[in-house]
């Protein structure tokens, strides 16, 4: 039982990147791939909007390499 739930949890992971593989595919040269969520710490001060200093940060990676962070 043990293996069977363990080859189904590797298949559901192999499902998982060839269905991001087929969408990485059709991308256009320069577009963007949203891959994930990170969490970590944000800068506040009084009078700052947390929904936009949480919601609107983007970290811009090309080629493993941060290029851009905005937000």
């Amino acid at each position: 039982m043990q293996i069977e739930q363990q080859r189904q949890q590797l298949l559901a992971g192999k499902n998982d990147l060839l269905q991001r593989l087929n969408t990485i595919g059709q991308l256009e040269l320069g577009s963007f791939f949203a891959q994930g969520t990170l969490d970590s710490y944000v800068d506040l001060g009084i009078g700052d909007n947390l929904y936009e200093k949480m919601s609107t940060a983007e970290i811009i990676i090309k080629d493993g390499v941060v290029t851009e962070v905005r937000g």
